[in-house]
C-alpha cells in the first residue's frame, strides 16, 4: 500500500498540501520503507481488519515533527475517528480504566511522547497490541465495561532522551 483509501476529513489549500509533501518526504528520508509501513498500517486500520501486534514508535531529537505527522495530520485523515491519547495511558496503572472508554471506536490511537521519570505498564501495553479486553470505568460509574481495540493502528512519539527509560 503507498496511499491511505479514505478522504480527508479536513481539506488543506493547495499550499498546505506542497507544504505537508515537502515535510513528510523530508520526514522520512534516509529511512528504509519507514513511511511505507506507516501508510500500511492506516490501510489496514481503514479496512477494519485486525493489525499485526505492533506500536508504531517515531523517535527523534524533539521539534523534528513527530507530533505534527502523527497528531495533526492524523487527524485531517481520522477525523473523530482519532484518538489523541495521553501518555500516561501506558505508564500509569490506572490511567487506562479511567480514560479508556474516550476512545472506544477510534481507527488511530496517537500516544504523545513518553514521561521519562516512568516506566511502562506492560499488562496494558500487551493487552492493548494483542487485542485484549481492558477495563474501562467513567468516573463515578458503577460498572466496570472493557474494551478491545483489535483492528485499531497505534503510534507512540518519543523523543531520544526518553528511550532508554522504557
Amino acid at each position: 500500500y503507498t496511499t491511505v483509501p479514505i478522504c480527508l476529513a479536513d481539506k488543506p489549500s493547495d499550499a498546505d498540501l506542497i507544504d505537508i509533501v515537502r515535510f513528510v518526504s523530508t520526514m522520512f528520508a534516509g529511512t528504509t520503507g519507514a513511511l511505507d509501513m506507516v501508510l500500511a498500517t492506516q490501510a489496514l486500520a481503514a479496512s477494519e481488519k485486525d493489525q499485526p501486534d505492533r506500536l508504531i514508535v517515531p523517535v527523534g531529537p524533539g521539534g523534528d515533527g513527530k507530533t505534527f505527522f502523527f497528531e495533526h495530520l492524523m487527524k485531517s485523515v481520522w477525523g473523530g475517528a482519532h484518538g489523541s491519547c495521553p501518555c500516561s495511558m501506558l505508564q500509569v496503572a490506572e490511567e487506562w480504566r479511567k480514560q479508556g472508554h474516550n476512545f472506544v471506536g477510534c481507527a488511530w490511537l496517537s500516544f504523545d511522547e513518553a514521561k521519562p521519570d516512568h516506566g511502562v505498564e506492560e499488562e496494558v501495553l500487551e493487552l492493548l497490541l494483542t487485542g485484549g479486553w481492558l477495563a474501562c470505568r467513567k468516573i463515578h460509574e458503577a460498572e466496570t465495561h472493557y474494551a478491545s481495540w483489535p483492528t485499531t493502528g497505534r503510534s507512540w512519539c518519543m523523543n531520544i532522551n526518553d528511550i532508554p527509560h522504557i
